[in-house]
């Protein structure tokens, strides 16, 4: 094994230019491989977007920037004598704690009936019978069956408590934006939201937060209105519901925008899924044969050791050592970039899901195609006569 080692370390050294380069090139095709990847990962997580609501009637509207917040939906359809639409209230809310301020989610009771969010553990709000103010964490560091004391306004301390957590990575309501109803998809209000908690706003029924809390209002003043859920208790004519708001904003059917985003994902899956796999057999044909070609330059090497009594599996194992050490390298250099350089805002788009198993992946594509081409090529040696094969070296 000793011989082995000494072998592989003199191939290394004796062309490390080429080496080098190939280092270098692996190390860019890791970047961009784990890029494809993180993105296919992004769009195949963001399908459960579909997931978040219950199948039934509801529609999207999103007020206009120059509507008034006293526009208030419900009063809209009042007006209008439509009285079986219950509309939603969404609200974020900065609230004092006794060390800090923590961002929450506010539901009111609709948005609490409707939405279907997944937890990793506790219980939703609709299974909570307690006298503390239930909160859903959103972030890792809380959790289930932690006590918090939150402070209103007037810095009156309530106890809240958290009943269950959502992964950091999941998608909840946040009414983000607007968009033609026609195209309309739900990634215009369903995202990956950074706050703290999800808590009841409002609510009938529930210990809640509410506007007493919001001590962000003191130092941004008060925010614009933003989207709402409308939730039909009987069958809507979906024209009249948009010739009433028709002055005051948007209204899309929420089923359309889930057919639409469902379009937009396989789409989005079809077309990376295509650039993936050019990719690939690019990266195979460059990585391969640029690796191929050092190996070629070695079979001189070899053919001695071959000659010299070197077993055809001793030669086998020292182009795998030697391989490997070349990607390896590159793999160290990538995550001393990754982790200790700007380069690492590369793969930190909002549009990548990029984990532990991407990298492992990726890893595993460049060392399969690595090693399978150099291999090829000593395995190849122990056919036919050695003298031939060296007189045909170049």
């Amino acid at each position: 094994m000793k011989g082995i080692l000494i072998c592989t370390a003199s191939l290394f050294k004796r062309h490390f230019r080429q080496n080098l380069l190939l280092i270098l090139q692996i190390m860019a095709t890791l970047t961009v491989l784990t890029g494809f990847l993180g993105k296919l990962q992004y769009i195949t997580h963001s399908s459960g977007i579909a997931d978040t609501f219950h199948d039934r009637e509801a529609y999207y509207y999103s007020p206009y920037s120059f509507t008034a917040s006293s526009d208030h939906p419900q009063k809209i359809l009042s007006e209008h004598g439509i009285d079986h639409i219950r509309c939603s209230n969404y609200t974020q809310i900065l609230v004092r704690t006794d060390t800090d301020y923590v961002l929450s989610i506010g539901y009111d009771d609709t948005l609490i009936d409707y939405v279907n969010i997944k937890l990793s553990d506790g219980i939703w709000f609709s299974e909570y019978t307690g006298t503390e103010i239930p909160l859903i964490g959103l972030d890792t560091l809380y959790h289930t069956g932690q006590h918090i004391e939150l402070k209103d306004t007037a810095n009156t301390a309530h106890d809240a408590v958290i009943i269950g957590t959502v992964s950091p990575s999941s998608y909840i309501l946040t009414f983000d934006q607007s968009s033609n109803p026609e195209d309309a998809s739900l990634d215009s209000f369903v995202s990956v939201f950074r706050a703290d908690f999800i808590a009841p706003y409002c609510s009938s029924s529930l210990p809640h937060l509410d506007n007493s809390f919001d001590a962000g209002s003191e130092i941004i003043g008060n925010t614009p209105q933003s989207g709402q859920i409308l939730l039909p208790e009987s069958e809507t004519d979906y024209e009249t519901l948009r010739d009433v708001f028709r002055d005051y904003g948007l209204v899309a059917d929420i089923r359309n925008m889930l057919v639409n985003y469902r379009k937009e994902i396989r789409f989005d899956l079809l077309i990376n899924g295509i650039l993936l796999g050019i990719f690939a057999l690019m990266t195979v044909a460059g990585i391969g044969g640029i690796n191929g070609i050092q190996s070629r330059l070695n079979r001189r090497n070899y053919i001695i050791y071959y000659m010299l009594g070197m077993q055809r599996k001793s030669c086998a194992i020292t182009e795998l050592l030697r391989t490997l050490a070349v990607v390896f390298s590159a793999f160290v250099l990538f995550f001393v970039l990754y982790l200790l350089t700007p380069f690492r805002a590369l793969l930190q788009s909002p549009d990548l899901f990029i984990n532990a198993g991407t990298f492992i992946v990726a890893c595993l594509f460049m060392i399969i195609v690595s090693c399978t081409v150099s291999l090829k090529y000593v395995l190849d040696l122990g056919k036919g006569s050695l003298i031939t094969h060296y007189k045909n070296q170049e």
